[in-house]
Parts: C-alpha cells; sequence; structure tokens
C-alpha cells in the first residue's frame, strides 16, 4: 500500500498539471475537462483511503501523512467546486469523491463543505444518499483500524514480549484520523 501510495503524487500532479493546462487555455473543451476531472477525483479518491488506510496501521510519519489527507480532501472541495459547472451529467463523479474526503477528514470545516457540497449534488442523484454513504464508508474504514485487531495480534505479540528485552506496548486508541 505505501508503494502505491507514494507512487500515486507525481500522477496526481500531471493531472492536477493538465487540468490547469485545460482552463489556462481559454477556449475549454467541456468534454475532455470533464472526463479529466472525473479521473482526478477517482484518483483522489483513492489516495484518500490509501491514506486512511496507512495511518490506521503505522504511527510512522502520522503527522505528514494527515497533512497530505488534508490536502487532498481540499483538492476534492475545489475539484467539487469546479465540476458543478457540468451538472448533472458531467460531474457525476464528484459526490462520490466528496464521499471519500468526508470520511477521510476529521476537521469539522472540510467535513460541512463536503457536505454542502454532497447536498446540492443531492438533487441530481436522488437514488444515492451521499451522506448515508460517507457515514458507511467512515465505518468501514475505522472497522479496519489496527485497534480493532488488537485481540487477534496479542497471540502473536505475546511471545514476541517474552524474547524482548522491551516489552512490545500496543495503542490503546485507533490512531484513525
Amino acid at each position: 500500500m505505501q508503494f502505491i501510495y507514494g507512487s500515486m503524487a507525481p500522477e496526481l500532479a500531471k493531472i492536477r498539471a493538465f487540468l490547469a493546462k485545460i482552463v489556462e487555455a481559454g477556449d475549454i473543451d467541456r468534454t475532455v475537462h470533464s472526463r479529466y476531472q472525473t479521473v482526478y477525483g477517482i484518483q483522489l479518491s483513492f489516495a484518500m483511503i490509501l491514506n486512511v488506510l496507512l495511518r490506521s496501521f503505522s504511527i510512522d510519519n502520522f503527522m505528514g501523512m494527515l497533512e497530505e489527507c488534508t490536502l487532498l480532501v481540499n483538492e476534492t472541495i475545489a475539484l467539487a467546486e469546479d465540476a458543478s459547472q457540468y451538472r448533472p451529467l458531467g460531474s457525476s463523479g464528484a459526490p462520490t469523491t466528496l464521499v471519500c474526503a468526508w470520511a477521510a477528514t476529521s476537521d469539522i470545516a472540510q467535513r460541512k463543505r463536503a457536505e454542502q457540497l454532497m447536498d446540492e449534488y443531492q438533487a441530481d442523484f436522488e437514488i444515492a444518499n451521499w451522506k448515508e454513504i460517507a457515514r458507511w464508508i467512515e465505518k468501514k474504514l475505522n472497522d479496519g483500524c489496527l485497534s480493532q485487531c488488537l485481540p487477534e495480534l496479542s497471540m502473536f505479540t505475546t511471545e514476541l514480549e517474552l524474547q524482548a528485552e522491551d516489552p512490545i506496548t500496543t495503542p490503546q486508541e485507533c490512531n484513525v484520523m
């Protein structure tokens, strides 16, 4: 997961630069622009999910990963705001990316803005309840937290603790968001 996550940054930067180039050109090809926005949203979603999962299983570079997640969520919000010009069909990928952003952050301001945007998009896609989906994804991400696995892991760590000079300590609470 770390390798995939690390390799995503240059790809995200390429698509971000390409989107900026399309806008700078002036006469925007709306179809191309909306399709690249969708691709960018999918990549952002995947990056946010990997970020949360990596943070939940490791405290290595936790603060750096948290800062990266904040940037990814901000990118998602900006993307959803820009994509709204192509509503409803040209921006159909925006709500799913917003759902991932909401689930990936615990920042109140980011969550509120993501919720506002989900509400705006809700009218376009009445069959899906975006907030309910966001809560479901958040629960699934939290259920994957290392602290949920501690009872199962304890049987492996007991033997290691007996062999180690310093006992192995396990976190008492989850480090997700």
